[in-house]
């Protein structure tokens, strides 16, 4: 069974989002969660990953946690870095799949959190 907690940083380039995703499959697949919200938690990685991409930080640290109600994503750059580019399309994809929805991208450093819930 997967920790009830995973933390990766890494590299911030895009080939690396499909580690992200991995992770939070193996996460989901831990705690049993039906494939749909699989599916929905990364779509979550993909949007919060490319909304801190366009900040151009050299690393991002992504924590991934089982909790009560689903699995909770926090992502933030490692370092300061520019402030990102808001996107309203990925902020309403990630508010139809996920609850909690928190978005600071002009912070330094520009982070982002979200819960999935188990259950649509």
């Amino acid at each position: 069974m997967a920790p009830a907690q995973i933390e990766l940083v890494l590299p911030a380039r895009p080939e690396n989002v499909a580690i992200l995703r991995t992770m939070a499959g193996d996460l989901a697949a831990s705690r049993n969660l039906p494939y749909d919200r699989w599916e929905d938690l990364e779509l979550a990685v993909d949007e919060l990953s490319t909304l801190l991409l366009r900040s151009l930080p050299a690393a991002m640290r992504c924590v991934l946690r089982a909790t009560d109600v689903g699995i909770a994503v926090e992502m933030a750059s490692v370092e300061p870095s520019r402030s990102a580019d808001g996107d309203e399309l990925a902020e309403l994809v990630l508010s139809g799949i996920a609850t909690d929805v928190e978005l600071v991208l002009d912070a330094d450093p520009p982070r982002g959190a979200v819960v999935v819930p188990a259950a649509p």
